[in-house]
């Protein structure tokens, strides 16, 4: 149940994150907001307390946990939602247009989970969910630094389930689909339609999925296979195996 969580969800100021914080509250949830200082008046709608943070800043990001954590007593969950979208290409984007969105789609992503970690691992539990896009996998062009982007958080998030799974802190990743904001108001759905999906995932039961990507409360196709338990028990047997001996050829040498 998600009643008694407490969730830190990014960018919920406006879009999809301040849809989902506002069912999340709705359930019950206590949901802690962050956003810029010029969206800190959308988190004050659904959030129970809202810090103004850019999460290309760390430390913002680590104050933000810190908060919560005084106030709330922990962070339990958090949906690394806040993200930015400029149409830009590989070979002539202005520099800082590109990296401005790989700094807060993919590093935004990273130091907020960072921030909310060491809790997470001492208490032994956690729920983590990124939000992603299924342009890592169409990759249109004009889109260079939001495809670049959505794609490492979707390596970021398989990274970290393997090295979380011994425990019970659960990471993956939500597609939410398209989604009608200010960043693609083109999109034909609504900002929580997403919400039964994000609910499943901050619910899911200890030994639930890890390192996996969802879209409609289900495994996206396209990324299934390579977080699947087959690939995973790969990489749990390589990392079993004892390290190799030195190399003949440099032991005769």
């Amino acid at each position: 149940m998600v009643n008694d969580m407490t969730i830190l969800i990014t960018g919920a100021g406006s879009g999809i994150g301040h849809g989902l914080a506002n069912r999340f509250r709705a359930e019950g949830a206590t949901v802690v907001g962050c956003d810029l200082e010029s969206q800190l008046a959308g988190c004050l709608e659904v959030c129970d307390l809202a810090v103004a943070a850019d999460v290309r800043d760390p430390d913002q990001v680590s104050g933000v946990v810190t908060a919560a954590v005084e106030k709330f007593g922990s962070v339990d969950g958090l949906i690394a939602n806040a993200g930015l979208g400029r149409r830009v290409t590989v070979a002539d984007a202005n520099w800082e247009d590109l990296a401005d969105v790989i700094e807060v789609n993919l590093y935004g992503v990273l130091h907020s989970i960072r921030a909310v970690l060491p809790q997470m691992i001492e208490r032994g539990t956690g729920r983590i969910v990124s939000l992603v896009s299924r342009s890592a996998e169409f990759c249109l062009p004009n889109l260079a630094g939001y495809n670049i982007s959505k794609a490492g958080v979707i390596a970021l998030t398989r990274t970290l389930a393997n090295e979380l799974r011994r425990t019970d802190v659960l990471v993956n990743n939500l597609i939410p689909g398209p989604t009608n904001t200010a960043m693609n108001p083109q999109g034909t759905l609504v900002t929580d339609a997403c919400y039964p999906t994000a609910r499943m995932l901050m619910a899911l039961a200890a030994g639930g999925p890890s390192g996996r990507t969802f879209y409609e409360e289900a495994d996206y196709p396209i990324y299934a296979r390579f977080s699947s338990h087959s690939t995973a028990a790969v990489v749990h047997e390589n990392e079993q195996r004892p390290p190799p001996g030195p190399d003949p050829a440099s032991a005769r040498s």
